[in-house]
């Protein structure tokens, strides 16, 4: 019987040892062999998930946003239900740029390994600035946030 191999898994693997070669050595120490030694796997198995080094770059870029872009998504669904001012918002979510732990330092380091890259790579700038990807520069939806934008506040506290 074929194996069956869970590509998400296999993906994140992948990119979770990026992720660590980055903290630990800086974006210039990443290469397939060094991260295939990282994942625990061959060198072809990251290669066929991955056929450049700068598909693996840009995958993990994109998978660190979106953990952010997930826990300020929660942070601000939470605020609503909650009644919490829009400035009270913007604090947690500002807080989760911060490496105030483990998971958010190594965040952080591949966030600032990478905004150089953006400068002079196109498509790590669009993960860097896509409206979609980014809570803070999402286009608001909310009944709330269109108040806000109009200059009016349904909540005067902040």
């Amino acid at each position: 019987m074929p194996r069956v191999a869970d590509h998400d898994a296999r993906h994140g693997q992948i990119t979770d040892a990026v992720q660590r070669l980055i903290v630990r050595h800086g974006l210039t120490a990443v290469t397939v062999a060094r991260t295939a030694a990282e994942a625990g796997m061959s060198v072809g198995l990251v290669q066929h998930y991955f056929t450049a080094k700068d598909e693996m770059l840009l995958a993990t870029f994109t998978r660190v946003n979106g953990r952010f872009t997930a826990r300020v998504d929660e942070l601000v669904n939470r605020g609503e239900a909650e009644g919490h001012t829009i400035a009270d918002m913007l604090r947690q979510a500002l807080a989760e740029l911060m490496p105030l732990n483990d998971a958010r330092r190594a965040e952080f380091l591949v966030r600032l390994a990478f905004a150089d890259q953006a400068a002079h790579s196109a498509r790590l700038a669009a993960v860097q600035r896509d409206p979609r990807g980014h809570p803070l520069t999402r286009r608001p939806s909310h009944r709330k946030w269109h108040g806000m934008r109009r200059g009016r506040s349904g909540n005067r506290r902040g």
